[in-house]
C-alpha cells in the first residue's frame, strides 16, 4: 500500500490529481489544464493555507501521464504509478484532495470522506477556511457547468 508508510512519516498525506492529456487542448480549449508550474504555486499556497511545513506534508502526484517531478523541488512528492483504479484508492486514503476540475478527484475524495480543494487560477482559500478540512463536503466550486447568465 502506497499511504500506509507515508502517514509513519509525514504530518500530512495531501493527493493531488493533475489531469492532463485531454484537458492540456481539447477540452474547453485549455481552460482547466494547470500545468506543474501552476500547480506548485497551489501547493506552496496550501501550506501557507495550513501553516504546516514541506517537511510534514507529502504530496501523493497522480495523472494520466507522466509529471516532471523537477518541477516540484522543495516540497516532499511521490509520483502514484498505479492503473486509474489503483490511484483512485490512493487518493482516497490521503487526507486532502487538491486537483483538476474533473469528477475523478472529487469521487476519490467523497469515497474517502476527505475534502476536495479544486484548482483555480486564483485559490479562494477563505472558502475553504469556513469548511470542516477534516472531512468530506460539498465542494461547491466544483460544478462543471457556468452559472446561466440570466
Amino acid at each position: 500500500h502506497l499511504i500506509l508508510p507515508l502517514r509513519q512519516q509525514y504530518k500530512k498525506v495531501i493527493g493531488v490529481h493533475i489531469r492532463q492529456s485531454d484537458y492540456k487542448k481539447l477540452f474547453e480549449n485549455g481552460k482547466y489544464y494547470f500545468n506543474e508550474q501552476e500547480v506548485i504555486k497551489i501547493l506552496d499556497e496550501y501550506l501557507a493555507f495550513t501553516g504546516l511545513k514541506n517537511s510534514e506534508v507529502i504530496f501523493v502526484l497522480c495523472s494520466e501521464e507522466k509529471i516532471d517531478t523537477d518541477y516540484f523541488k522543495g516540497l516532499e512528492v511521490i509520483v502514484a504509478k498505479g492503473n486509474e483504479a489503483e490511484d483512485l484508492f490512493s487518493l482516497a486514503s490521503c487526507d486532502t484532495i487538491i486537483g483538476s476540475r474533473s469528477t475523478y478527484g472529487p469521487w476519490a475524495a467523497l469515497y474517502g470522506n476527505i475534502p476536495f480543494i479544486m484548482f483555480e487560477r486564483e485559490m479562494d482559500w477563505d472558502y475553504y477556511r469556513q469548511k470542516d478540512m477534516d472531512r468530506y463536503f460539498d465542494n461547491e466550486k466544483v460544478g462543471m457547468l457556468e452559472p446561466a447568465v440570466q
